[in-house]
């Protein structure tokens, strides 16, 4: 598509001279919203100049990471508006996945039901169903469409 996520860094660092060498590095860790770790590297700063005698600015300014392969335009969590109150928002996962598919049916029908339950209700006809399953399908419609503007 021509557009990665990318996760971009700028850091400057003040330390006290106790070497002739000049040698900062800095560990980074970049995770995703779920906290999961995706990348982790030991990124060197290079030096920025003096800083009165005592000490030295090292400064880093650049790409730490770029999301390419699994999870890099993971769409779970993109807002949706929420099945009941459109002025609020919820995580896709929260509208369109199987698991809340079940749990909004069960909501409609005061008893437990499960996304397969939800759909073979839709094929008979049942008015309930059919709704959730549009409500999950337009949710998903909508983070498409979010995940296509920042994309391109």
């Amino acid at each position: 598509m021509g557009s990665d996520l990318r996760t971009f860094l700028d850091v400057r660092a003040w330390v006290r001279n106790v070497a002739f060498a000049k040698e900062v590095w800095i560990d980074v860790h970049v995770f995703d919203r779920n906290l999961t770790r995706i990348a982790a590297a030991t990124v060197g700063l290079p030096w920025e100049g003096s800083a009165g005698g005592v000490a030295d600015l090292f400064r880093f300014e650049g790409e730490i990471y770029r999301g390419v392969g699994r999870g890099a335009a993971e769409i779970g969590h993109v807002q949706v508006r929420a099945p009941v109150d459109a002025e609020r928002t919820v995580p896709l996962e929260h509208a369109a996945s199987g698991w809340a598919i079940g749990a909004i049916a069960s909501d409609l029908y005061c008893a437990e039901v499960t996304a397969q339950e939800v759909a073979e209700r839709a094929r008979q006809g049942e008015a309930n169903a059919t709704a959730t399953l549009g409500y999950a399908l337009r949710s998903l419609a909508e983070a498409i469409c979010h995940i296509i503007v920042l994309l391109c």
